[in-house]
This record gives structure tokens, sequence and C-alpha cells, in this order.
């Protein structure tokens, strides 16, 4: 797994291999990481870079949540593509229970 540049967080993450910022990552280093899937978000990477992910072969999930409505949709589908359909549903059913309680 590698992450970018400015991911610090977990804590974790500063022991990942970096491949490049959000809009020059890499494509080398993400090809020899050989991921199932590379998140890309549409507010940050660029089109280019997802499109020639693509033609190499591998996954990209955008996504671009405006609302919460949206996030939760998100994560669980990014949870269904991961194969963790049933803890996704989990964590948004949580999530959900949380935001009504506020």
């Amino acid at each position: 797994m590698g992450v970018t540049t400015y991911c610090d967080y977990p804590p974790d993450a500063s022991a990942k291999p970096k491949i490049g910022g959000a809009t020059n990552p890499n494509l080398e280093q993400i090809v020899a990481l050989q991921p199932d899937l590379v998140l890309a978000a549409k507010t940050a990477n660029r089109r280019e870079t997802v499109e020639a992910l693509e033609r190499l072969g591998i996954a990209v999930y955008t996504n671009n949540p405006a609302s919460v409505a949206e996030v939760l949709e998100s994560t669980r589908r990014l949870a269904e593509l991961l194969g963790a359909a049933e803890a996704g549903e989990g964590l948004v059913a949580r999530l959900r229970a949380r935001l009504g309680a506020l």
C-alpha cells in the first residue's frame, strides 16, 4: 500500500511507500506497488492521472462527496469495492445513528 507524500495519519501512514502528491503522483511507483485499487478525489487528482492508471489496468475509485449523505454513500461503496460490504453497511449504520443523536 502506498500513500501520498502528505499522508501522515494514522501514524502508520508515515511508514508506507510515498508515491508523490495528489497532483503529481509517480505512476511507475504506483504500478510497482501492484495495487488492487487506487483512491482518487475529483478535487485533488488530475483526470489525466486517473485515465493513465486505468489505461495501465489499475482500478481507480474516484469520488467527490459534497454532503454528509454523499460521504456515507461513498463509504458504503468503497467498502463494497474492498470486499467488505457487510462491515461498510455496519459502519454507515453506526455513523447514521451518531448523526441522529446529534
